[in-house]
């Protein structure tokens, strides 16, 4: 399988890079200053970024899955569901037919019966940053001419996190929590970022869902 990555030289990126020529897969990579990505051998990269309408066009072509890994700029946050627009119009000329990406947490319910975002964990300084996610989630939503899947990372993905091996999944746009009562969401939902890009390629390979929000944690 041919995996087209964007964004894909983080910290999530690396183990699923990883990972992924592990199980056998082709990867490409598209990113910006693509030649100081450290990235393991045998990755295609490719210089560009989720505007670069002309280079993800030529770089989808052939690719059997597109998979835009990348956060909000802090510098432009309201341009991230445009980037995703781009993308997806890109992956239609190139004539993809499907995109498994990575969306934050902040659009997913809590056991508050609202959405993170909406909860006490945002000032309202920062609260239109996480919000631009949330958009971005009715950007896959509404789609309705490309396959597509979006994988929701548990509430806190950090480095510091183990790899367990294993993980738990839902798709009622819910965070996966280990303790539903409590209200400290960072601390019952979390996910290390090798196991969310197990995750991802779980769901790439096997093709489970279509059209739908699958939250993933311990």
């Amino acid at each position: 399988m041919i995996i087209t990555g964007i964004g894909i030289s983080g910290n999530l990126g690396k183990p699923f890079c990883s990972q992924a020529l592990e199980r056998g897969h082709t990867v490409r990579c598209v990113a910006l200053h693509a030649d100081r990505a450290e990235l393991p051998a045998g990755i295609e990269l490719y210089n560009g970024g989720s505007k670069d309408s002309d280079v993800l066009t030529k770089v989808f072509s052939g690719s059997d899955v597109i998979v835009p890994v990348f956060p909000p700029s802090v510098k432009d946050p309201w341009s991230y569901a445009d980037e995703h627009r781009n993308i997806i119009s890109c992956a239609k000329a190139a004539g993809a037919e499907r995109i498994v990406a990575l969306l934050g947490s902040s659009g997913a319910k809590v056991s508050l019966g609202c959405k993170l975002v909406e909860t006490d964990y945002f000032a309202e300084t920062t609260r239109h940053f996480y919000m631009n996610i949330v958009d971005t989630w009715e950007v896959y939503r509404n789609e309705k001419e490309i396959e597509w899947a979006a994988i929701i990372p548990a509430a806190r993905m950090q480095t510091q996190l183990t790899d367990r091996g294993a993980y738990r999944l839902r798709t009622d746009e819910y965070l996966v929590v280990d303790d539903e009562k409590s209200l400290m969401y960072y601390d019952v939902s979390q996910i290390s970022y090798g196991d969310c890009a197990r995750a991802m390629l779980d769901e790439i390979e096997s093709r489970t869902h279509s059209g739908c929000f699958i939250s993933v944690g311990y």
